[in-house]
């Protein structure tokens, strides 16, 4: 079972609190004989969360009854038979929240006033949902999808097939004429046809059909901005581009014919085209860095990017996602104090909350991929 988990599910947790906030990451199993074991796991990290909190957030006492919502879960079986790859639970002043992913997380366990969100990030701020238009001649469907799941969509108005959509229930032999679509003056022309035998499908026929297939989903889908992939022959998307007016459809296609796969079959072949796309956004972010990085609309010290995050200026930042810098900001002078003793405080987490709060972009990415070996790297808005 996964949870989904999105940017303002984010952008709440990363909001400071009074009292402590405890992060805890860590594997799960789907299924088999391990799916218990990471119940224990989760013990022995509550047993390293009581230790931070007891002495500087609470007593000892007081800890371990905070800790108790969590200790609760790992007695509930039947919590450990709908996991998946990866638990993250938050546990602070409003209580309990976690989300099951389809990402093995490292065991971490962080008590700062903050909730630690970066093992998270992709998830919630990669908005990772998109849609899905399956076309063929004999089927039209649009679904719903994000990594994990895909779901169809009820589209008003939307032909089911070539036939439904020209409004024919058979074909005679002979000559034969209908609707068609050619754009002459914004009037409909006709479509003729030999003579003798079956019907041959005509182009036209075919941009009728997907004319009023394009009109159904760019209504159904009005106001969103979320990518399509197109589902079908290379042939028929060609085609299909001619009428399409969605300005999200991605230019990779989940290509060869859907008319016998399952969801879940449609499901696996579209989403290489999702995740291809997302990765050329966290490559445009890098590469929109470097074009700029000699000039003043770049920052990559730390002090620097946390002034400018605090003041809501950073648009992109690109962090180092296993890197940590230990200690705290002060907004008031800009200084960093280095030497400060509260729990698992991280300054690249500071930078990373302040840009998303000012609805900036965050990207975590690898050491090999971060810019000119720094740990932190800021493109501004102004």
């Amino acid at each position: 079972m996964i949870d989904r988990i999105n940017k303002n599910d984010l952008l709440d947790l990363i909001q400071k609190q009074n009292g402590p906030c405890v992060s805890i990451y860590l594997g799960t199993e789907k299924s088999g004989r391990e799916i218990y074991k990471p119940a224990t796991n989760l013990k022995h990290l509550v047993g390293a969360a009581q230790e931070k909190i007891s002495g500087y957030w609470m007593s000892e006492k007081d800890a371990k009854k905070f800790l108790q919502p969590v200790v609760d879960v790992t007695d509930d079986s039947e919590f450990w038979q709908r996991t998946d790859q990866g638990l993250a639970l938050f546990l602070g002043s409003n209580g309990l929240k976690f989300w099951r992913v389809a990402k093995a997380f490292t065991e971490q366990v962080f008590v700062s006033n903050r909730f630690f969100v970066r093992p998270i990030l992709a998830s919630a701020t990669c908005d990772d949902q998109f849609y899905i238009l399956s076309l063929s001649q004999n089927k039209a469907e649009l679904f719903k999808a994000n990594r994990a799941d895909i779901e169809k969509l009820d589209v008003p108005e939307m032909p089911d097939s070539l036939e439904a959509a020209m409004k024919i229930s058979s074909v005679e032999r002979g000559s034969q004429v209908h609707t068609g679509s050619r754009e002459q003056k914004g009037k409909q022309a006709s479509v003729f046809h030999g003579h003798g035998g079956k019907t041959e499908t005509s182009k036209e026929e075919i941009r009728y059909y997907y004319r009023q297939v394009n009109h159904a989903v760019t209504e159904c889908l009005s106001g969103k901005r979320q990518p399509m992939v197109l589902a079908c022959v290379a042939q028929q998307a060609a085609i299909y581009r001619e009428m399409n007016t969605y300005p999200y459809v991605l230019e990779q296609i989940a290509a060869g014919g859907t008319d016998q796969l399952t969801e879940h079959a449609l499901h696996a072949r579209a989403l290489p085209c999702m995740t291809q796309f997302m990765n050329m956004v966290v490559e445009s972010a890098i590469e929109s860095y470097r074009q700029i990085v000699d000039t003043t609309r770049t920052l990559s010290e730390t002090s620097s990017i946390l002034a400018a995050a605090h003041q809501g200026r950073i648009a992109t930042l690109l962090i180092d996602e296993n890197a940590s810098i230990t200690g705290e900001f002060n907004p008031h002078d800009n200084t960093i104090d280095y030497d400060q003793t509260e729990v698992d405080r991280d300054l690249i987490e500071d930078a990373l909350a302040q840009t998303l709060l000012y609805r900036g972009d965050v990207f975590a990415v690898s050491s090999k991929q971060m810019p000119g070996k720094v740990l932190l790297a800021a493109t501004l808005r102004y």
